[in-house]
């Protein structure tokens, strides 16, 4: 597999994993009580997050009856799940359309129409 490939198929592998989990984990958060597997969900949400990068291997023969499996690993910047911090901060509130926005993230970015800087 090329590198072209092997990061598209790391992409895809770790947006499919997304779809299938992060909709489950969202619904066990009761913010005191987690009620199940949340990690994934809440790095996804951490609001220091800012960069993602995911690797794919594809590895032949594994002990399932010599089926082939497929694993993605993916590191995160800013790290989050540390107890007790918070996801994200609600009192801050949304950002003024069309601002700047420098206090939360490491470069400059753009206030959108949502309130949420991008």
């Amino acid at each position: 597999m090329d590198i072209t490939s092997n990061f598209v198929a790391a992409a895809q592998a770790w947006w499919d994993e997304l779809v299938k989990a992060w909709r489950y984990e969202a619904d066990n958060i009761f913010y005191g009580n987690y009620t199940g597997v949340v990690g994934h969900f809440t790095q996804l949400a951490w609001a220091k997050t800012y960069q993602v990068g995911c690797g794919f291997s594809q590895c032949p023969n594994t002990i399932y009856a010599g089926q082939n499996a497929g694993y993605v690993v993916c590191r995160f910047l800013e790290t989050g799940n540390y107890v007790p911090q918070q996801i994200y901060n609600p009192s801050a509130g949304p950002c003024t359309a069309g601002a700047q926005c420098l206090a939360t993230l490491p470069a400059v970015t753009t206030c959108g129409t949502d309130g949420l800087c991008a």
